[in-house]
């Protein structure tokens, strides 16, 4: 490392010192308005211009933003682990509670709740000034930042569209994200009656282990998309076109997916072999197509549904004139007492009353019972 890029980082490092101490000072006798104004130029300073470069002998480095991570490797960014920094608010690493003592490397990188189902407080966040004022921490001599390479898809609505579109994300920075939602087409499945089923779904997911995703997965991305497409053809394979129909509603495949996350049979689920849980599916599209049989055979099933909820729309209006009805009858008797030509005038009242906001319509009363609720269709 040359003298000039030493002596810039020497410098940077005592400016930000400087910065944060003069902060603290006028905080501590009452110049609210002074230390803001410092912390605003150590901010434009420190995050705005970069002014902590990634170096071995630069010791500090800016605080992953709310919600992010970032690895901290030895030496160069190639190096060895040294440790992974969460920006993550209500979750910690294993290894920072208190007396934890780690079986092998990765189980201390697992990313756990502050707070425990009995409600018992496993860790307390403590910053020190630099980090919580500035965003600034110190990670040591000879370090570097690694630099993860993850891919996914996800559905967007590009720029002049008017419907969202798979747009491929390729990210290759410090930071990466705890929580992804990835879209995740699944194209064609095969099913019994040779008809296929196009899926596209929108799943959540959790890195709750960074070490086991990134070091030891190999491509995480890649892996958990396999294994959602073996799970959607596991599951719809065996079906007719009637029971795949079913699946959106029933959430057969939803529970099936999340399944991924559960040790089976001797074999590790995906949280505890990769680090990776599935949090949320979601179904944004779900197509079936086949041949002219299978298209008239969901056509007619399409009919049937609709005749269905026709036929449930009717019984509700049937309920809600029966009601109507009971409790028109009921005001008339008591109102009766009072005399019977304003007790027949009242009970179209109420009965119109008790209607209002229904399809139904009072249309004429013979006596004291309604001869038609429902105006007749009159001939072209």
């Amino acid at each position: 490392m040359g003298l000039s890029l030493q002596f810039h980082i020497i410098c940077d490092i005592v400016v930000a010192g400087q910065l944060y101490l003069t902060y603290c000072a006028d905080k501590a006798l009452g110049r609210t308005d002074m230390a803001e104004k410092y912390k605003a130029k150590a901010e434009t300073e420190t995050q705005g211009q970069l002014v902590l470069p990634d170096k071995a002998a630069n010791p500090l480095r800016i605080k992953p933003p709310e919600g992010q991570m970032m690895t901290i490797v030895k030496s160069n960014k190639d190096g060895a682990l040294d440790k992974f920094v969460a920006s993550v608010s209500g979750w910690h690493f294993k290894c920072q509670e208190k007396g934890f003592v780690s079986q092998n490397e990765w189980d201390k990188w697992e990313l756990v709740e502050d707070v425990d189902n009995q409600g018992n407080k496993l860790y307390t966040p403590n910053p020190n000034m630099p980090e919580k004022e500035f965003g600034i921490i110190f990670v040591g001599f000879l370090k570097a930042l690694h630099i993860p390479h993850i891919r996914y898809t996800k559905w967007e609505l590009k720029p002049g569209e008017t419907k969202p579109s798979l747009v491929g994300k390729d990210r290759r920075e410090p930071f990466f994200y705890f929580q992804y939602t990835m879209s995740v087409p699944v194209v064609d499945v095969e099913s019994i009656g040779n008809f296929n089923t196009t899926i596209n779904m929108n799943v959540v997911v959790r890195l709750v282990n960074p070490y086991k995703a990134l070091f030891l997965a190999g491509g995480w991305e890649s892996l958990f998309d396999a294994a959602v497409h073996g799970a959607v053809r596991e599951t719809l394979g065996p079906l007719t076109v009637e029971d795949v129909r079913k699946q959106e509603e029933s959430g057969n495949l939803t529970k099936r997916i999340m399944r991924l996350n559960n040790d089976v049979g001797g074999e590790e689920g995906f949280r505890k072999k990769f680090g990776v849980q599935v949090i949320d599916v979601r179904f944004v599209g779900f197509e079936i197509k086949g041949s002219q049989k299978v298209q008239d055979a969901l056509e007619a099933q399409e009919v049937n549904r609709l005749m269905a909820d026709a036929a449930v729309q009717k019984s509700r209006e049937i309920v809600t004139l029966a009601n109507a009805n009971a409790e028109a009858a009921k005001i008339t008797v008591e109102a009766y007492k009072s005399g019977g030509a304003a007790a027949a005038v009242r009970q179209m009242e109420l009965l119109k009353e008790a209607l209002l906001g229904t399809p139904a319509k009072v249309i004429s009363l013979g006596g004291n019972i309604p001869i038609a609720v429902t105006a007749p269709t009159e001939k072209e």
